[in-house]
């Protein structure tokens, strides 16, 4: 069964460890509906669950024996900075993790003070039914091209591309991403922070933001992508470098409601209310598995269509929400039950 593997990329503690394990524990047992009635119509016996499971994480000391992530660590710790190169190369370790199962086929890179918007049916739902990444490479927006560097070169000036940092690859762009050595040099060699004295000013070129996008226009895969990368949704209305940060008296209901929706595109409740009964947990089936292969009950089952991305939530809705800071953890968790848990 198709997965999609989320991917910690973080400096240190995951500030909602707890609201995450609350959120792995409704994922842990959950199969697509349509999935399993397929294998019961054509008998080739039930897939074993964990339709989303817990990903890896990078940075600090690793997770207690007690945690829902301990063991997920990889072994690669990289010291980086903010805006730093260094981020793409984690990014890029972290993708290979995950790579190695062949079951994982969406990449989702996630922050320390992110949190889901949606229950995991609902993410794993309108995720695999994408076709597109969740990245902007299209050339749409703004690109910053104060940022590129002549030493660059000229190949690489017509794509160059800017998105958000946090991404949901296919499989097929993620294998592009770790072949690619040429544009990751050209990358770590002059997209940098830093004072430019050729151009006798500050360059401010953040790997993070430019090296995805680009290289999948490159490779002339801009139309592959979804040309927003809005998976994670963020206030930048005061302005500067970092999106705002919500503090515990500021989380609630509506708040979740209103990043969840950030503009007219994103249909929410179409969202939930088409994945609500696409999915079944694993310990709630009444009846052995054997018994879903007789006619009966493969002719009074539901019909479930195969996932299509216009008929869920769309590109335009995140799935995913930042900036939540780890004061904030508590006040994050008591809106669990209205935000991810499974309805009876």
């Amino acid at each position: 069964m198709p997965k999609v593997a989320l991917l910690f990329l973080t400096t240190g503690a995951l500030f909602h460890e707890r609201s995450w394990a609350l959120w792995f524990s409704q994922a842990a047992d959950l199969l697509p509906l349509h999935s399993l009635l397929l294998d019961a119509i054509v008998g080739t016996g039930a897939a074993a669950p964990g339709a989303v499971q817990p990903g890896r994480a990078a940075g600090g000391e690793g997770f207690s024996v007690e945690s829902i992530f301990h063991g997920t660590e990889i072994a690669e710790r990289i010291e980086v900075g903010w805006g730093s190169h260094d981020l793409v190369v984690a990014a890029r370790h972290l993708l290979a993790a995950a790579m190695a199962d062949p079951d994982n086929q969406r990449f989702v890179l996630l922050s320390e003070s992110g949190v889901p918007l949606y229950p995991p049916a609902a993410v794993h739902a309108q995720l695999l039914s994408e076709e597109r990444s969740r990245v902007n490479a299209c050339g749409t927006g703004y690109t910053s091209p104060q940022r590129y560097s002549p030493h660059m070169g000229p190949e690489l000036l017509p794509h160059w591309r800017k998105s958000s940092q946090w991404f949901a690859l296919s499989r097929a762009h993620a294998e592009h991403v770790l072949a690619d050595q040429d544009v990751l040099a050209t990358f770590s060699a002059f997209c940098r922070n830093a004072w430019d004295a050729d151009a006798q000013r500050w360059r401010d070129c953040y790997s993070d933001e430019h090296y995805i996008p680009s290289l999948l226009s490159y490779l002339q895969l801009g139309h592959e992508t979804d040309c927003m990368g809005n998976l994670v949704s963020v206030n930048w209305m005061h302005g500067g470098a970092h999106p705002r940060a919500y503090e515990s008296e500021e989380i609630s209901m509506e708040l979740f409601e209103m990043l969840r929706r950030p503009d007219s595109h994103c249909e929410p409740q179409a969202l939930l209310a088409a994945t609500e009964r696409m999915y079944v947990a694993w310990h709630s089936l009444e009846q052995p598995l054997d018994s879903l292969h007789q006619p009966a009950f493969c002719a009074s089952a539901p019909f479930f269509p195969q996932f299509n991305a216009s008929s869920l939530g769309g590109y335009a809705c995140p799935l995913f929400a930042r900036k939540f800071l780890s004061d904030s953890a508590a006040a994050v968790l008591r809106q669990a039950p209205y935000l991810w848990l499974r309805r009876k």
